[in-house]
């Protein structure tokens, strides 16, 4: 249902992010415009809650869906962009590969 009602009467939008997430990063990713750090207000806003269930609408690479899950949270992600779901996948492993070796 949210895939059609973010492709409907806006066919720029997946073909759009599309490309914002499948172009190469060259350096670090906050110098290629993307931050890896889950958001102010999302850390602030969820501090003293019970980890539960929680939604991740438009969810770019996955740092706040990435977050709340390392905090116990079970996150359901959506984007439009179906290079988005791919890096927010990839990140996901990787973060999971770095708990594991710690």
């Amino acid at each position: 249902m949210l895939v059609k009602r973010f492709s409907d009467g806006s066919n720029w939008i997946e073909p759009h992010f599309d490309k914002v997430f499948a172009r190469p990063l060259t350096g670090p990713p906050a110098e290629d415009g993307f931050s890896t750090e889950p958001s102010l207000l999302l850390r602030e806003s969820s501090k003293g809650w019970r980890p539960g269930r929680a939604v991740d609408l438009g969810m770019g690479q996955g740092r706040n869906a990435i977050y709340l899950s390392r905090q116990g949270w079970r996150v359901t992600e959506f984007d439009v962009s179906s290079e988005a779901v791919a890096t927010a996948r990839t990140n996901a492993r990787n973060q999971a590969s770095l708990l594991t070796r710690c």
